[in-house]
């Protein structure tokens, strides 16, 4: 049986988070020993969780090779899933947040089919050595304790998620609020770039002519920021899509004429872009994306609602940001899910030794 120690955990902390690295480095920032660090770095490798993947010449007196190491991406994989009101979008990633595998699927989601939804996504991977799952949802998300606190748009109130869904999967399961989880895939993508991040997730309803849901994903000094209550982002405006007394689902209007939907959705478009440009203005970021479903609409659409957004921010021209609207193939919020798993399994030793029990459990090596 394997003995997981504190220099283990500080030692493989550290080379998750570097692209390669070295014995006296590894040294040299984390304190230990170089005696310590090599029964660490001999442990790892025989654990297959790092690899050698290079080695530096010795220097002209003498002496040994340096053996380059890399955390090994591929021991393992995480499950992302994103859940929407009118579906839900899923990848499969190796431990870098590699997507191996993604799909989509349109269906109503609400209180009554959540759960059975989850568990057939991951029924699907029994093959695969899943380490985690990770959960996106819109709505207020207690996400210490895996809770649902109340989404309007799934009508659901109160439910304990990680509970329900303990039985059927055996990893740690992680859910998020979607614009969190959009907000801090943006914020470990670019943190050395942008240090202040809003993203918008739109999420256009199942029917186009149901209320559009907005959250609003917060970073602050490369910090998502929560609120007091676990409520930051979250707000409700009343407006549809399309004004229309039929019930137009939001797939039948993806190939209508461009014009004939911008003139349809002109009260949409007036209200949410001048809410949007007020936001810009108070938080002042550097970075602005839009994102969630929104964005399988037409690109023309996207670029006319973004200039509309412009216009309605304060002295925009004193102000250095970038507004962008991410890509429908990006899957972000699910990627983002994955995000929140890497996150907590390596920005600290209690998540690091957690990920350590999970991976040697599933290997046999402890009970």
């Amino acid at each position: 049986m394997v003995k997981i120690t504190d220099s283990l955990i500080k030692v493989l902390n550290f080379i998750w988070k570097k692209e390669k690295t070295y014995l006296m480095e590894i040294s040299k920032e984390t304190g230990l020993e170089k005696s310590t660090v090599s029964r660490s770095l001999n442990k790892l490798k025989n654990l297959n969780l790092i690899k050698k993947v290079d080695e530096l010449s010795a220097s002209p007196l003498g002496g040994r090779k340096t053996s380059i190491y890399s955390f090994n991406f591929s021991i393992g994989y995480i499950l992302g899933i994103s859940i929407e009101q009118d579906g839900l979008e899923f990848v499969l990633t190796d431990l870098q947040g590699i997507i191996i595998f993604s799909k989509r699927k349109n269906i109503k989601i609400d209180k009554n089919n959540i759960v059975n939804e989850i568990i057939s996504i991951y029924s699907q991977f029994y093959d695969y050595k899943i380490l985690s799952v990770g959960i996106s949802l819109p709505g207020i998300i207690n996400s210490s304790n895996g809770i649902i606190v109340y989404s309007k748009a799934l009508n659901i109130e109160n439910l304990d998620l990680s509970t329900a869904l303990e039985k059927e999967i055996d990893v740690p399961v992680f859910i998020e609020n979607d614009s969190n989880c959009g907000a801090i895939f943006f914020n470990l993508k670019y943190k050395d770039k942008s240090h202040n991040i809003l993203y918008f997730h739109i999420s256009i309803p199942y029917f186009a002519t149901d209320h559009v849901g907005l959250g609003i994903g917060i970073v602050i000094k490369n910090k998502l920021y929560h609120g007091s209550n676990n409520c930051a982002g979250e707000v409700e405006f009343k407006i549809p899509l399309i004004n229309t007394n039929e019930n137009i689902s939001f797939t039948s209007i993806l190939n209508e004429d461009i014009d004939t939907l911008i003139n349809n959705s002109r009260d949409f478009i007036n209200i949410y872009s001048k809410k949007i440009g007020d936001y810009i203005s108070i938080f002042d970021p550097d970075n602005i994306i839009i994102g969630g479903n929104i964005t399988l609409l037409n690109e023309k659409f996207l670029n006319f609602f973004i200039e509309e957004i412009k216009k309605n921010i304060f002295i925009p021209n004193i102000r250095k940001l970038q507004i962008n609207h991410i890509s429908p193939e990006d899957y972000l919020t699910s990627r983002g899910a994955v995000s929140i798993v890497l996150h907590k399994m390596f920005s600290n030793k209690r998540g690091t030794e957690n990920f350590l029990k999970i991976y040697l459990m599933k290997r046999g090596d402890i009970k």
